[in-house]
């Protein structure tokens, strides 16, 4: 019995401080939802006559000052319409008919 202890004790993991935890489950939840780009990539988007620059982050991306929850966000703040973030900034194909 005191062997079925000590390999439960050993599955334990060690205690992080919370805010590593935090970012652990933020990157988790990304790659789960098929994130297109890691965390600290920066995307450079010429449109509109000017190159615009766009930081991705843990919890979706930096353009201008403001926080986005996602890259799409950031395409619709940029266009005024509505474009699939990754496509836009080149990260994944486009369809062809």
């Amino acid at each position: 019995m005191t062997k079925a202890i000590e390999s439960t004790q050993a599955i334990v993991p060690k205690k992080r401080d919370a805010k590593a935890k935090k970012t652990r489950l933020r990157e988790m939840l990304a790659r789960k939802r098929g994130a297109s780009a890691p965390a600290g990539t920066r995307l450079l988007k010429y449109w509109g006559g000017e190159t615009h620059e766009v930081v991705v982050t843990t919890d979706g991306a930096l353009w201008n000052g403001h926080a986005y929850g996602s890259l799409s966000a950031v395409a619709r703040a940029m266009t005024g319409t509505r474009r699939n973030g990754p496509r836009f900034f080149g990260l994944r194909e486009e369809r062809t008919p």
